[in-house]
């Protein structure tokens, strides 16, 4: 296992954790940067979602209909 170091905004320490990489919090002092991670505060009225998570499939499925010509055509020429 080749350990990287490289300092990164929550975005994309979300996108790499969103993607399986094991995210070392600790820094040499032993310390969390707070600031590259997100705190997350639970609302009492959120129930949670109303509609399926988004998937990796979901994402592949986006990428081939965004390479289909006629299926952009369609779409936008439904948007008027």
């Amino acid at each position: 296992e080749d350990a990287v170091e490289k300092r990164a905004d929550r975005k994309i320490v979300a996108l790499l954790v969103s993607a399986g990489v094991d995210i070392d919090r600790n820094d040499e002092a032993g310390s969390m940067h707070p600031e590259l991670f997100d705190i997350e505060t639970p609302d009492e009225d959120d129930t949670g979602p109303s509609a399926p998570s988004f998937t990796a499939d979901d994402v592949i499925e986006f990428h081939y209909m965004l390479e289909d010509d006629a299926y952009i055509r369609e779409f936008f020429a439904n948007r008027g």
